[in-house]
């Protein structure tokens, strides 16, 4: 993992610019597919962690990137569904334990009342080695659980509530991504230049997905601005 800064964001293309710390005169395209599980938006000026990828048409783009300092969603709900498990389990050893020891306790109370006076079971021995299996085994367990959860608190960030607005602009956007239509435009064979396109649109689509293409001279991410994209 490398850092840079976002340099450059367009908030309505949702995508920008980071500027490597090691090299400052690169520009690295970041989309914001990459960070759509941080808990806030991007904004210019924050430090981003990232490893970069090369396209086949030689330009670089960011990936598994998140922002230094800001809470990722995903790991707050992850933790607690491990914190559930645990508690399940713990449970479970409780109420087998509570039920050995009353079932055991029976026993003792019908010796007593039978003989007139008590007389330990025969098993009573084997009883409470089990007990003491049990009771090493829960704390194996817990030790193990806690060192768990105490290297996870470790490397993570204190997780932070995202905004609302936040968390429902990103559901859009994965709604959208399932149900988006095919697209209108394929890449074709020769077609790497501003002059082969008829609309911002198709130029766009080229830009994006299309390997070799040549238009875009300064590297923004908007294609034949003085041709099509001129807006």
């Amino acid at each position: 993992m490398e850092s840079g800064t976002l340099v450059r964001w367009n908030e309505d293309k949702g995508f920008g610019f980071i500027q490597p710390d090691t090299e400052p005169v690169i520009d690295v395209f970041i989309h914001i597919s990459t960070l759509k599980h941080m808990a806030r938006k991007p904004q210019v000026g924050d430090n981003i962690e990232f490893q970069r990828e090369q396209q086949a048409d030689g330009k670089l783009k960011a990936r598994r990137a998140h922002i230094t300092g800001v809470a990722i969603m995903a790991t707050a709900s992850k933790l607690n569904h491990q914190n559930h498990s645990s508690s399940q389990h713990d449970s479970q050893m409780s109420h087998h334990f509570n039920s050995h020891r009353s079932s055991h306790n029976s026993k003792e109370a019908f010796s007593v009342a039978r003989g007139g006076r008590y007389t330990p079971p025969k098993s009573k021995l084997s009883g409470n080695i089990i007990t003491v299996l049990l009771l090493i085994t829960l704390g194996i367990y817990g030790y193990s659980k806690f060192n768990h959860t105490r290297n996870n608190d470790t490397d993570i960030s204190e997780p932070v509530p995202a905004q609302i607005e936040w968390q429902s602009n990103a559901n859009s956007h994965s709604n959208n991504a399932v149900i988006a239509p095919q697209p209108r435009f394929q890449c074709e064979a020769g077609k790497t230049h501003c002059s082969h396109m008829r609309t911002c649109e198709e130029a766009t689509f080229y830009l994006k997905n299309c390997p070799t293409t040549q238009m875009d001279g300064d590297g923004d991410g908007i294609p034949c601005e003085r041709q099509h994209c001129s807006w």
